[in-house]
Formats: structure tokens, C-alpha cells, sequence
């Protein structure tokens, strides 16, 4: 019976990947995806390899690109002398990649709880990151966060191989997962000192006060850490070339990175996070969506206990999972922005400290193991649940901006004058059906009230595509001047517009997003995958 339940649970969790992975198509909504895709189908391994591209790293971009030209050659679709990659394909082969990283790391999950503490905890931690809607949702999204995650895990994972028995290779081959790292995403710089640290704790033994031969032990760790350096830089390096041989363009798209993520350069897709508090706002807005409230309200106190195991048993495997969670949160959690997708690496160590907490509960039960198998097993039951809520309504159910699209094609003239926002990839759809669609610059802060009326008084219907700029908006109208006023008193009812259709959100949905898709998240938890769309018709025209 047991074999058969998991069994299961195997071909459920390998399912929730994989299912939909074409999802969009052929519009294809996610703008970090497009990004992506346009960079490598401007690659030529003959001719053109610069990737012109450096928000992300280049080593998934290489391994998409690759990738595709060997599946055109072994098909024979193409013309393989051309080396080249085509937009669909760039966007299908990086979310496959996605999925396979977010399928693996629930079995390497197993194998770090059971070789750093016992099987009972690799299998808990199996579970509940087989069963994470993070996962699940990253999954589907040909970004590089999985590829974050799965790296950062496997360093993790050689890491405690090399506290278990220290060696050499174990800690290049930790160097080059650093160099890979760094290749995917610079922000990957954090896991710098790992090896110094990691040799630190290896002569840590030894030194029972501060003399000549421990010195000379500390010098050599010094001495060694450059050589480890050399590896690191070396193999990002490789696989990343173009971070150097374009200096320029990689130094420019990273000052404008930053200085997005810091707050000094505010553009619409940012203006969310104003008047936010650091942490909370992740505890509360975004962690709840990525783990589901209940794994969130268990973390909490699981952490808490965590650091008090180590602190009391000094247990070197349990703070090196404690280091890793620290390093990939709170590098992400002080910065002005606080996107889902900057929290996704750091969900691998939140799961395994969880299980590490839960699985010390049955010491806590030892007497009453019955009362210990109801709690396990009602998390797991609550949590598969909530994934599948998150996964029928985000990729089983027809995409709400198709939904919307045959509403309107059914209710809104061909010609009608339609006005929506410019930045929202969400219009796509409506492009084939629709004449008359005007993009109007919504987001601009400097439009004036009057100028915003003015100017859509002649459209027969607003479409809103997404819920991208209305939440800040519609909670504080007044920080967004113009802007504010028109998106809260249209979502108010109190213009001139009559809201004709609103993306509809069944019990599933509700559950997801804890009866408001609208304000309950960090936008991006639905925007790209399963955005709120709303109709307006001018009254005029009724």
C-alpha cells in the first residue's frame, strides 16, 4: 500500500512539472522569458555567441542554445550549417530545463537530510518540496531560477560531503559549482567565502589556542582559498566569457539591475514595493505563496529552533544549512524589490529545516506516535491540496487571457475603440479580433487627472490585462498622484466606465490566493501565469 501511495505521488509530482509546459503559446506573456528567448535565438556558434543579454548569466543561455541546435540536428528540422535556435524553441527547451531542475531537487533534497542527519528527514523533505507550489510554479517558467535553486542545493549538498570527510576534490568540485553560480546570476558572488569557511571548519579541531603552528594552519587555508578563487573565476569565466569580453555592455546592464533592485531608479514594474518593510512584506506577501500558509507559519518556528540545535549541539551540518538560508535570503530580503522569484533559491534550505524540525517532533511524541503520524500526515495531505489549487487553476484551466479575449469577442464590436495599457503583454490576444486597440501610457506619473479622462473620453472600453499596477494604486492612491486617482476611483465604480467582465476565480483559485487575487501577493505571483483581467465599457455606448 505504501509503495503504491508513493509510487503516486512520483507520477502526480513528475505531472505537476511537466504538464502545460507550453502554456502561452503562441504569445508566450512572461517578459524575462522573452528577454531570454531573443538572446539565444541571436546566437551563431559559427559566427555569434556574445549574448548581448546580462540580467541573467550566460551558462543556461550557452546550454539552451546547444541544446536546441542538437534537437534540430537529430530531427533534422532545420538547416543545422545555420546553428540556429528559434524563438519557440528557445522558450520550450528553457522551460524543460525548469522543469527537470525543479523535479530533481526534491530526490537531492533526500539525499542531503539523509546524509547529513537520517533518512526519515530526507524523506520529509522529499515530500514537501515535491509538493511546493514554488516549484511547481518555476516549473513552468523558462527564468533561471532553477537553475539558481538546483546549484545553490548541490553546492549545499558538497558542502556537507565535505564536512563528513574532507577532501580536495570535493572542494574544487564546490569551486566550480560556485563558478557555475556565478555564470547563472551575479548575485551568486555571496557564496564567495563558502570554501574558505568550509577549510576553516576543517582545522577548527586542532586549534586549541593561538600559537605558531596554528598560524601557520590559518596562512596555508589563506593561501589555498586564492588558489580556490582562481578555480571559481576561471570556470565562470569559461562558461560565461562574454561578462569580460563585453565589460562594458555587462558593467551598464548591471548598474541598471541594481539600481532597479535598489529603489534608486523607479520604474512601473517596481512601483509596488513602495512604503514596504523589508522581511515582513516577504513573510507576509510572498513566502505564503511560494510554500502555502501553513509551511510558512511552521517555518517560522522550525528556524527557531534550528538555530538553538546548533547553538546547543553545534551541530556543523545543521549550520551550514542555517548559513545557506541566511545567504540566499536575507542577500535578497533587504533590497527594495521583493519579487517571488529573488525568495525561490532559498526555498531549498527552508525545506529541509522544516524537515529536520518536523522529524524531531517524533522525540517530542515518542510515546504517542499516533498523535505524531496525524500531524505529519495532515501536513502533507494540506499541502498536496494546495498545489493542486495552485496548479488547476494557474495550467489546467484555459488561460484567463484567452477566457477574457472570447468574452469580449462575443460582446465587444470589431471596430469598437479600445484603449489598454502599453506595457502589458497580456493584449496580445486581442490583437487578431480587435481593429481599433490603442496602447495608452497608464503608467506614467507626470499624466495629469484631467489629461488621463481626456484622453481615453473617446474609447468605447478600457481592457486591463493584468492586475500589474493596480494593487499599489487602488491601496494608495495619492503616493501615484494622477495615476492613483483614475485606477482607484475606475476600480471603484466611480467613473464614466462600467465593469463588464472581471477575470472569474473559482474555489481553487480563492484558495490559492486566499479569496484576492488582487492584493493577497507580491504581484507576480499571478500576473504572468494567471493574471486578473478587467473590462470597462464607456457608458456612453450602452
Amino acid at each position: 500500500m505504501k509503495r503504491l501511495v508513493f509510487i503516486t505521488l512520483i507520477i502526480t509530482i513528475i505531472f505537476f512539472r511537466f504538464y502545460n509546459l507550453n502554456w502561452g503559446s503562441s504569445y508566450y506573456f512572461h517578459p524575462d522569458e522573452r528577454n531570454i528567448a531573443n538572446s539565444i535565438v541571436q546566437l551563431n556558434f559559427s559566427s555569434q555567441l556574445n549574448p548581448h543579454f546580462f540580467a541573467y548569466g550566460s551558462f543556461p543561455i550557452y546550454i539552451i542554445y546547444f541544446s536546441g541546435v542538437l534537437l534540430n540536428f537529430l530531427h533534422f528540422s532545420r538547416n543545422i550549417s545555420n546553428s540556429n535556435v528559434n524563438f519557440e524553441e528557445a522558450i520550450i527547451i528553457s522551460r524543460f530545463y525548469s522543469a527537470l531542475f525543479s523535479l530533481l531537487l526534491p530526490v537531492l533534497f533526500f539525499y542531503i537530510g539523509k546524509k547529513a542527519f537520517n533518512k526519515e528527514v530526507g524523506i520529509i523533505a522529499f515530500l514537501l518540496g515535491g509538493l511546493s507550489i514554488g516549484f511547481t510554479q518555476f516549473a513552468h517558467f523558462g527564468t533561471f531560477e532553477m537553475w539558481l535553486t538546483f546549484f545553490s542545493t548541490l553546492l549545499l549538498f558538497y558542502s556537507i560531503s565535505y564536512l563528513k570527510k574532507q577532501s580536495k576534490r570535493v572542494l574544487i568540485l564546490i569551486c566550480i559549482i560556485i563558478g557555475l553560480l556565478i555564470a547563472i546570476k551575479v548575485s551568486s558572488l555571496i557564496f564567495l567565502p563558502l570554501p574558505f569557511f568550509l577549510s576553516l571548519l576543517k582545522i577548527k579541531s586542532n586549534i586549541k589556542n593561538v600559537n605558531f603552528i596554528n598560524f601557520k594552519k590559518i596562512t596555508y587555508v589563506c593561501l589555498i582559498s586564492i588558489c580556490y578563487l582562481g578555480v571559481i573565476f576561471l570556470t565562470s569565466f569559461i562558461v560565461s566569457p562574454f561578462n569580460i569580453l563585453d565589460y562594458k555592455d555587462f558593467k551598464s546592464s548591471i548598474s541598471y539591475e541594481s539600481s532597479v533592485a535598489l529603489g534608486n531608479t523607479l520604474v512601473f514594474y517596481t512601483q509596488e514595493f513602495l512604503n514596504t518593510k523589508i522581511i515582513l512584506y516577504q513573510l507576509f506577501h510572498v513566502l505564503p505563496f511560494l510554500l502555502n500558509p501553513l509551511e510558512c507559519a511552521i517555518f517560522i518556528p522550525s528556524l527557531i529552533y534550528c538555530l538553538f540545535k546548533v547553538v546547543k549541539n553545534k551541530n556543523q551540518e545543521l549550520a551550514v544549512i542555517v548559513l545557506f538560508f541566511a545567504l540566499t535570503f536575507f542577500s535578497q530580503a533587504f533590497l527594495f524589490v521583493k519579487w517571488v522569484r529573488y525568495m525561490v533559491p532559498s526555498l531549498s534550505f527552508i525545506y529541509l529545516l522544516t524537515a529536520y524540525s518536523i522529524s524531531d517532533l517524533r522525540l517530542i511524541f515518542k510515546e504517542k506516535a499516533w498523535l505524531y503520524n496525524i500531524i505529519i500526515y495532515s501536513t502533507y495531505l494540506f499541502c498536496a491540496i494546495w498545489v493542486f489549487a495552485y496548479f488547476y487553476t494557474a495550467f489546467i484551466k484555459t488561460d484567463t487571457r484567452i477566457e477574457a479575449m472570447n468574452f469580449a469577442k462575443l460582446n465587444i464590436n470589431e471596430d469598437a475603440s479600445i484603449y489598454t495599457e502599453s506595457y502589458d503583454l497580456g493584449i496580445l490576444p486581442f490583437n487578431s479580433p480587435f481593429r481599433k486597440i490603442k496602447l495608452y501610457d497608464f503608467y506614467d506619473l507626470n499624466n495629469s487627472y484631467s489629461n488621463i479622462i481626456e484622453n481615453i473620453s473617446s474609447a468605447d472600453y478600457l481592457i486591463l490585462p493584468s492586475q500589474r499596477i493596480l494593487e499599489p494604486r487602488i491601496l494608495d492612491p495619492k503616493e501615484f498622484n494622477a495615476s492613483g486617482t483614475f485606477y482607484s476611483k475606475l476600480y471603484n465604480n466611480k467613473l464614466n466606465f462600467k465593469l463588464i467582465y472581471e477575470t472569474p476565480c473559482d474555489f481553487f483559485c480563492n484558495l490559492t490566493y486566499l479569496f484576492n487575487p488582487i492584493t493577497s501577493y507580491e504581484e507576480t505571483a499571478s500576473v504572468f501565469e494567471r493574471p486578473t483581467i478587467f473590462i470597462y465599457q464607456n457608458q456612453r455606448s450602452l
